[in-house]
């Protein structure tokens, strides 16, 4: 790892590719997230390739224009010499070169891979999708959820009233119901939970199923305030 500014920056530089093609990946990939370890190693490997190939488009240019390229030769046989005369040539087709290679990365991180078959393109959290922005048809905007616990030993449903929208699906999120709250046994035995709010991490959730556009108690004079649905 470089351990000074300048060379922080030009090994930031030069991860660009990866770090610009895994960060658009995950916007269409629907397989689960990656260790980190495949990450960066992913990013190690998109940036050499998008670099190579930023490197054979210079020398390229090099045999038909050499007139419009840096010096290939003069870097060779004498580096600084070559880069103290000509830096800001060479600046800025490292510059250019670099942003064909970033470009070129995000472009490869949009192209269709065969777990991508059917897959929603994720730019909100899914709760959100599920919650929201899904909810166009249903005009009331109320959200009821049913809520298998793990272990499968009870179900608790009510109306959401807040839920966590971050994007990352991740178990520390968390979700608010409003009254009524119902608890229902493995026998289909219902009881209703004497509380005005019921909060719950999605760690402590089997799944979930949604039902849009249900009346209220609320509408009618029941228990329950107004409910929330733009999340947290």
């Amino acid at each position: 790892m470089p351990d000074t500014l300048a060379g922080l920056l030009i090994f930031a530089a030069l991860a660009m590719p990866g770090l610009v093609y895994t960060a658009r990946r995950r916007l269409y990939s629907s397989g689960p997230t990656p260790s980190a370890f495949i990450e960066l190693a992913t990013i190690v490997t998109i940036s050499l390739v998008a670099l190579g190939a930023a490197l054979i488009v210079l020398l390229v240019a090099d045999s038909f224009f050499p007139e419009a390229t840096p010096d290939l030769d003069a870097l060779a046989r004498e580096p600084r010499a070559e880069l103290a005369e000509s830096f800001r040539r060479w600046l800025a087709w490292c510059a250019g070169l670099l942003g064909l290679a970033t470009l070129g990365a995000w472009g490869a991180a949009r192209r269709k891979y065969p777990d991508d078959e059917g897959a929603v393109v994720k730019s909100k959290s899914l709760w959100q999708l599920a919650f929201r922005d899904w909810d166009e048809s249903a005009g009331s905007g109320y959200v009821y959820l049913r809520i298998r616990l793990k272990g499968g030993l009870q179900a608790v449903e009510g109306f959401l009233r807040e839920y966590d929208a971050r994007f990352d699906a991740t178990e520390d999120r968390d979700l608010l119901l409003s009254a009524p709250i119902s608890i229902v046994e493995p026998d289909g035995t219902r009881r209703e939970l004497e509380a005005d709010y019921l909060w719950m991490a999605a760690r402590a959730a089997d799944w979930v199923s949604i039902s849009h556009g249900r009346p209220h108690p609320s509408e009618s004079g029941g228990n329950g305030g107004t409910v929330d649905t733009d999340g947290s």
